[in-house]
């Protein structure tokens, strides 16, 4: 079950909670941690397109947000 407020059902918001959803339990950085953000960036890619994952990537490098490269390919 996804629950997402009256207002905000965008694109954006509902890939993020999907990408929850679909992260394996267990990531001991938290519900925003490495496995989360490496399954975000795969589906941004997937159901958003190339210039949304791009935009997404960039923005998670200039944080310092960890994800697994390695997964992306």
């Amino acid at each position: 079950v996804v629950w997402i407020r009256d207002g905000s059902w965008d694109q954006v918001t509902v890939v993020h909670e999907l990408a929850h959803v679909a992260t394996a339990p267990g990531d001991r950085s938290g519900p925003h941690g490495e496995r989360f953000a490496t399954t975000l960036l795969i589906c941004w890619r997937e159901l958003l397109g190339v210039h949304a994952y791009g935009a997404l990537r960039s923005a998670l490098d200039d944080h310092g947000v960890p994800y697994r490269r390695d997964r992306l390919t």
